[in-house]
This record gives structure tokens, C-alpha cells and sequence, in this order.
């Protein structure tokens, strides 16, 4: 138990760090994105920023979707994304050992 309360800005910030992390961690996932042509009519692959939309195309190739209950269980960015280091691709190659744990 802390001796003294935690200031809501750490809390905050704390939350936006994850945040970060997330997010780069699913920047990974581009080059993928861009080679199964993910990314809608009009948007860049190159600097868009990665969508919920665009992992879902990505899954469906990667036919991860047909799993029992896949989209109620794996329901954000992030958990969508470690499906995809699980899946046996070339992708796991790449993703650095701390981001599958």
C-alpha cells in the first residue's frame, strides 16, 4: 500500500505512455497492411495512421477471423495486434521478442 496518493497527471500520463507503445508497436504491422492492400481508395499506406478497419482486412487475409468468437475476444488495436504475432507468418520474424510476450 503507497503512503501517498498517486497525482492524477502520473495516472494520466501513464496511461498515454501505453498508449505510445501500443500504437508503435502496431505501426509494425504496415508493411503487411500495405502489401495485402489494406488501406481504402485515397489513403496513403505509407503515412495514414492504422484503423481498427485496417487490422480487420489484415486478420481476414490472415484468416485469423474464423476462430470461434475471434471479434468477442479480441476486441482493440492492441489485442488484435498480438493475434497477429501469434499467427504463424513472416511477421513474426520481425516484432521483437517483448512485444509477443
Amino acid at each position: 500500500m503507497p503512503l501517498h496518493r498517486v497525482p492524477k497527471c502520473a495516472i494520466s500520463q501513464t496511461a498515454r505512455l501505453d498508449q505510445l507503445r501500443a500504437d508503435r508497436a502496431v505501426e509494425g504491422l504496415r508493411p503487411y497492411l500495405a502489401q495485402y492492400d489494406c488501406f481504402p481508395e485515397g489513403r496513403d499506406p505509407k503515412s495514414s495512421p492504422i484503423r481498427e478497419e485496417e487490422l480487420k482486412e489484415l486478420v481476414k487475409h490472415w484468416k485469423l477471423h474464423r476462430q470461434r468468437n475471434f471479434w468477442r475476444e479480441n476486441t482493440t488495436k492492441v489485442v488484435v495486434f498480438r493475434q497477429g504475432v501469434v499467427h504463424p507468418s513472416p511477421m513474426r520474424a520481425h516484432v521483437p521478442f517483448a512485444l509477443v510476450a
